[in-house]
């Protein structure tokens, strides 16, 4: 999926309807609706959902046009809290980054303008 027209869409929903599924709806800036299906969930993150979620981009660590990118900064992010509490062990930290590296997980990043910050990890 291409989400170049996500800029400034609005994160208007969270679904979960299984343990391992996360589904996001998104309204468009042309009032388009579109859903991101995330499968095979490992670990979410998602920090000041509020009122109005705006998009600054939308990050895919399977897409090509990622290649460059380096995810480390947001593994990080994805497993530790506000107050520094770390949720893995450095080992176990090691190992997802180097499976985003990779490609043997999938990362999610929605990166906002404004409000929900979301991290999301999944096994290929």
């Amino acid at each position: 999926m291409n989400y170049h027209g996500f800029h400034d869409a609005e994160l208007i929903g969270i679904d979960c309807p299984l343990d391992s599924c996360v589904i996001l709806r998104f309204k468009l800036v042309n009032e388009d609706r579109e859903e991101v299906v995330l499968e095979k969930v490992r670990s979410i993150r998602i920090c000041d959902f509020i009122g109005q979620n705006v998009v600054s981009r939308l990050l895919d660590s399977s897409l090509a046009e990622s290649g460059c990118l380096n995810f480390d900064d947001k593994v990080e992010w994805l497993y530790t809290l506000s107050d520094g509490t770390r949720l893995i062990n450095d080992d176990a930290m090691d190992e997802i980054k180097r499976g985003v590296g990779n490609g043997s997980f999938r990362l999610f990043v929605l990166e906002p303008s404004w409000g929900a910050e979301l991290v999301c990890l999944c096994d290929r």
